[in-house]
């Protein structure tokens, strides 16, 4: 398969569709997915962990004390 380049449209249509959030309580609120990019000490507590029900989590660090999908090594 030959890759593709997205035009300004396709690009801006995907953009439009993506939401920055500064805190991740609100971040994951109506999320059906989540993943974890990052190894950052806020996303491996367990605190955070707890609120992250019914979610499906891609795990790409392998923080969590539990994940759901482990993608990361």
């Amino acid at each position: 398969m030959k890759n593709q380049k997205l035009n300004s449209s396709q690009i801006n249509s995907i953009i439009s569709k993506v939401n920055v959030c500064e805190d991740p309580t609100v971040a994951i609120q109506d999320a059906t997915a989540i993943g974890v990019l990052t190894d950052w000490e806020i996303f491996s507590s367990h605190e955070w962990e707890l609120r992250l029900n019914k979610k499906m989590i891609f795990d790409g660090r392998n923080i969590l004390n539990n994940p759901y999908y482990s993608i990361g090594k």
